[in-house]
């Protein structure tokens, strides 16, 4: 289970200050029994609505009542209000698209007029959180750091908690669960040092911490140990917050799913679902669909599998609900629950979803380790330590520790530049073995990784193979727009088929496959092409298909062990030397 981001509310801020956006319906009318009401009067009924009763199509109504009312008198604080009235309501249903266009115009207002740290500190945290959900990781990360730059201004530790447990999140949905791991196992130590003086904060940070750390040992394999922390939040959650027990509650199945005990899995989902269903956790019911599915599948019960399954499907691409992630599992599910009941065709309908996502996500996940995941770690937020007690105030330790500093990173540089001259030579001899090799041979067709269905047949595969190899010859690879679909057009065929031949006898993925041809043929070009060499980063990055020079020179370093930056630096050196 995939745990979401929090969002802690104190209900003290929001009586202060609330805030989000939204433009009124042109078709919303004031009703008559609210035309009378002030627009404090719309506020105290609108808090509880949406932050206790979470009554939302009523909260709705006096939310755009409140926004009519703001928007003739032109009155910006309780326009503000009015959009994060409704922000709140969309991202806690589940319609994050609308809840961040909300929040959007809530935080314009707050940092034109200046609020409060305070305010928009929650305003950042619930634009991060929308974006999390809609899966745009870098403006995820740049509203969580603005939250953290004001919380620490504010020296609120707490809250530097909540940011740092939001980033262990994004690097578990990433597939850094080392990363994760670290931070997560840092907080629950942190947690026991902070205050205890509002214990529904601390129990809510202890809980999703140790809710989230079980979904590492989950990626990990390492079950047991994820049940234990899972029964620890649970022992701390049953009795006190009804909000996160479902949560847990869930956690709890999908270990039992995992381990095959499938009977005692379905009694936790289905409680779970109780209470989310009671709660109007919307957000939780297609990971809970997943493990049901899962489940019923263990137990051979395909109709019921295929039920839950497939109401999965329907609310992640209709509603927008749900992990794109998940789904590559319950495709694999659903097609072994077809294949069992003996609906071939659908089946294969299936697999070949699985196998259209599953390159997908692996093009988006490498786009964003090379944008974002990195610049993260260069912001040091995991790295960050905590601030000592007390300051040093002898100077000679400091001194000393400074020297110590200047003496290890001379070191490390010297070390660093010897390892990438060592590699650029390496790089250089490798390309002369290319150039040794001037025959492209046609690779022989290789006994595919799924022995049960060969979904391609031999002289298919090989004919298929030859346009593939052709293609390469044709340096078609350099297009900024080829795509696995674009590819499959050109070879008359279709992508899952494309998919299937890069995959077996390519052995690669899609996107370690494109990337691989266009930083060869930059590499052998900056080599051989001086001119070439005299572009900027950029520039190459464009004549070799990539739109971001960041990308591209993340690419080069990955295959190749330096960056092109420094490549070009040796060679241009090289010239110069011969000259």
């Amino acid at each position: 289970m995939k745990k979401t981001l929090r969002f802690p509310l104190t209900f003290l801020f929001l009586l202060i200050f609330t805030i989000s956006f939204a433009q009124p319906n042109d078709s919303f009318q004031i009703p008559d029994s609210l035309k009378s009401k002030t627009n404090q009067e719309l506020n105290a009924i609108l808090l509880p609505l949406v932050f206790k009763q979470k009554k939302y199509e009523k909260a709705k109504v006096y939310a755009h009542t409140l926004l009519a009312n703001a928007l003739r008198e032109n009155n910006q604080l309780e326009k503000a209000r009015s959009y994060n009235y409704l922000g709140q309501i969309y991202y806690n249903t589940g319609e994050y698209k609308k809840a961040l266009s909300e929040i959007t115009k809530a935080i314009a207002i707050a940092e034109e007029n200046k609020y409060h740290g305070n305010v928009l500190k929650l305003l950042y945290r619930l634009k991060g959180n929308s974006l999390f959900k809609l899966r745009d990781y870098e403006e995820c990360l740049k509203y969580y750091l603005k939250e953290l730059a004001l919380v620490k201004a504010l020296g609120d530790k707490d809250a530097q908690l909540t940011i740092e447990y939001n980033i262990a999140i994004i690097k578990l949905d990433l597939g850094d669960k080392k990363g994760s791991m670290k931070i997560l196992k840092k907080n629950l130590k942190m947690c026991d040092s902070l205050s205890k003086a509002n214990k529904k904060d601390y129990l809510i940070q202890k809980i999703e911490n140790l809710s989230a750390l079980g979904t590492n040992y989950i990626d990990f394999k390492q079950l047991d140990s994820a049940l234990i922390v899972y029964r620890k939040a649970y022992n701390l959650t049953k009795d006190t917050l009804p909000g996160k027990l479902s949560y847990v509650v869930a956690g709890i199945g999908n270990v039992y799913s995992l381990q095959k005990k499938n009977a005692e899995a379905l009694e936790y989902l289905n409680n779970a679902q109780k209470i989310a269903d009671s709660l109007q956790q919307k957000d939780l019911i297609p990971y809970i669909h997943l493990h049901k599915g899962r489940a019923y599948n263990g137990l051979e019960n395909h109709e019921r599998a295929i039920f839950y399954l497939n109401k999965l499907d329907t609310l992640i691409n209709d509603n927008d609900k749900g992990d794109e992630y998940d789904l590559q599992e319950s495709y694999v599910l659903l097609a072994n629950s077809y294949d069992a009941l003996g609906d071939y065709k659908k089946a294969k309908e299936n697999f070949q979803k699985f196998i259209r996502l599953d390159n997908d996500n692996d093009s988006k996940k490498s786009d964003l380790v090379n944008s974002i995941y990195e610049r993260y770690d260069l912001k040091s937020l995991e790295k960050e330590i905590e601030h000592k007690e007390a300051t040093l105030s002898n100077t000679k330790i400091i001194i000393l520790l400074l020297s110590i500093v200047i003496l290890v990173s001379f070191l490390f540089f010297r070390h660093r530049a010897r390892d990438n001259k060592r590699k650029f030579e390496a790089l250089l001899k490798k390309i002369d073995e290319y150039k040794e090799e001037e025959k492209v041979i046609i690779p022989k067709i290789k006994t595919p990784k799924i022995e049960r269905k060969k979904l391609i047949p031999e002289d298919k595969a090989q004919k298929l193979l030859e346009k593939l190899e052709a293609i390469e010859r044709k340096e078609l690879f350099l297009n900024e727009n080829y795509t696995i679909a674009w590819l499959a057009k050109k070879m008359n065929t279709n992508s899952s088929y494309v998919s299937i031949i890069i995959n077996n006898y390519k052995q690669k993925k899609f996107p370690e496959y494109i990337a691989e041809l266009r930083i060869d043929y930059a590499t052998k070009r900056l080599r051989e092409d001086r001119k070439f060499r005299a572009f900027t980063i950029r520039s190459i990055a464009q004549e070799v298909g990539y739109k971001s020079p960041e990308v591209f020179s993340k690419a080069f370093k990955k295959i190749n062990g330096i960056y092109p930056s420094y490549f070009i630096k040796m060679l241009e050196n090289q010239a110069v030397e011969a000259a």
